[in-house]
């Protein structure tokens, strides 16, 4: 059964959230998260709370200049969702980052209570 899409709807709330990702917009990224958000990143670190998450995102963000996701695809039953997607970069070394992953959601009051990422390196 496929959620229908309204301003309001989790599919919305996601969307949103990944453009402010690839916009590299923080105050929009902090505008999806519930004011108890929780930030868990792909090597485990955990960030709760929208100053917490601020930092998170910010190293995030230096580490990986340039970062973007794509091929999103978002699937929602409850207060679950999840998002499919691929990531590129450039490392803040220089070198080219690429990974497909996904991110396991957690809802509450029309917003993220907990984005918990999981990824692996993209092959060909």
């Amino acid at each position: 059964m496929t959620t229908p899409q309204t301003e309001d709807s989790p599919i919305t709330l996601l969307q949103e959230m990944f453009d402010a990702w690839n916009r590299h917009d923080i105050d929009g990224i902090l505008r999806c998260f519930h004011p108890d958000g929780v930030l868990i990143t792909g090597e485990g670190t955990r960030f709760q709370g929208h100053d917490a998450i601020r930092q998170g995102v910010e190293a995030f963000f230096a580490r990986f200049p340039g970062a973007q996701w794509s091929e999103e695809v978002h699937f929602v039953s409850g207060d679950r969702a999840v998002t499919e997607w691929i990531f590129t970069a450039d490392g803040s070394g220089g070198d080219r980052v690429e990974m497909i992953g996904c991110d396991v959601f957690t809802l509450r009051e029309g917003k993220i209570l907990v984005k918990n990422a999981y990824r692996k390196p993209r092959e060909g």
